[in-house]
């Protein structure tokens, strides 16, 4: 009885084990950060004449996309006040 539960467990461990090795090696898990942008165009279908720009560290990737004439329509006003006690 324990040799064959012993073999139903480890049969059941390198089914998984293979299980996430192929899902890992088809990139079902993650996804590289070479390959990240052209992810991120087709799952969420941005068109290519977007921009996505984006910066991606060891442990977390953050990117938006925007068209490409965005500044022809918005500006960004910043303006410095300085006070002088003297």
């Amino acid at each position: 009885m324990k040799k064959i539960f012993l073999k139903i467990v480890i049969g059941v461990v390198l089914a998984c084990i293979l299980f996430v090795c192929f899902l890992y090696t088809n990139n079902e898990i993650g996804v590289t950060s070479s390959k990240l942008e052209a992810d991120i165009r087709s799952s969420q279908k941005i068109k290519d004449d977007w921009t996505v720009d984006g910066s991606v560290s060891s442990t977390m990737a953050a990117y938006i996309s925007y068209p490409q004439d965005l500044f022809s329509f918005y500006s960004l006003l910043y303006r410095e006040v300085y006070f002088s006690i003297f």
